[in-house]
């Protein structure tokens, strides 16, 4: 029982658009994917980390990049998205599959291409 419990809390972080990291409630997700209407040349993307290494970026130009960063060679990217308009869900649905833990649902939810762009 106990194995079960630790495996369903894992943990996450997000990283908000200016740099700060904290940990909001899946609830408040959508929040942080808003502030890409306040991105600049400088600050473009926001991002949510598992404690696994995975991390999905979600940038304000459209760009999603999913990479292991504790591991070599798995940055994969999609492109094409709105994620203020009409893909804040399918992205927020992401974000919360990812916190939970669910890497391999998160690959198999869109087509990626290797490298970052």
């Amino acid at each position: 029982m106990c194995a079960r419990l630790m495996s369903q809390s894992m943990a996450y972080h997000v990283t908000h658009v200016f740099g700060e990291m904290d940990t909001p409630g899946l609830e408040d997700l959508g929040a942080v994917l808003d502030e890409l209407a306040n991105a600049d040349q400088e600050h473009f993307d926001v991002a949510l980390s598992h404690e696994s290494g995975w991390t999905l970026s979600v940038f304000a130009d459209g760009r999603l990049v999913l990479e292991n960063v504790e591991q070599r060679a798995t940055e994969r990217h999609t492109s094409g998205l709105e994620p203020l308009g009409r893909d804040k869900n399918m992205i927020l649905g992401l974000w919360t599959s990812l916190a939970q833990g669910n890497v391999d649902q998160v690959i198999a939810s869109l087509s990626w291409r290797p490298g970052y762009r």
